[in-house]
C-alpha cells in the first residue's frame, strides 16, 4: 500500500453504506473512474466498484519482476478478489462496463 501511495496514485475508502450500482473496469492507463462525480450527479445514490486494470498489472509485475506466469496468476487473482467482494458487498448481480481507450 505505501508504495501505491508513493507512487502518487489514489487510494480509495469507502465511508457509509454500499450503493454500488456497476462494476466498471478501467483499461486506460493513466485515468481513473471519478467517483465523486458519480456521487455528486446522483445526489449521492450511486457509488461504483472501480477497478483501475493497469495498475494491478502494474503491481503484479513489481511482484513477479522474472515471472510472467507468475504475474498471470497474480492478476486474476486481484480481479478474482475485486468481483467477489463486490459480490460479497452487494446483490451479486451489478453490471460490469469495461473503459476502454480510444482509437
Amino acid at each position: 500500500m505505501e508504495e501505491i501511495i508513493e507512487d502518487g496514485k489514489i487510494v480509495k475508502e469507502l465511508k457509509g453504506h454500499h450503493q454500488e450500482i456497476a462494476v466498471i473496469l478501467n483499461m486506460v492507463p493513466g485515468y481513473t473512474v471519478d467517483q465523486q462525480h458519480i456521487r455528486d450527479v446522483s445526489h449521492n445514490k450511486a457509488q461504483v466498484f472501480s477497478v483501475h486494470v493497469p495498475r494491478l498489472l502494474t503491481i503484479c509485475e513489481r511482484l513477479y519482476p522474472s515471472d510472467e506466469k507468475a504475474q498471470k496468476k497474480a492478476f486474476i487473482s486481484m480481479v478474482v478478489y475485486t468481483l467477489a467482494t463486490a459480490g460479497t458487498l452487494t446483490k451479486g448481480d451489478l453490471p460490469v462496463f469495461v473503459v476502454s481507450p480510444q482509437e
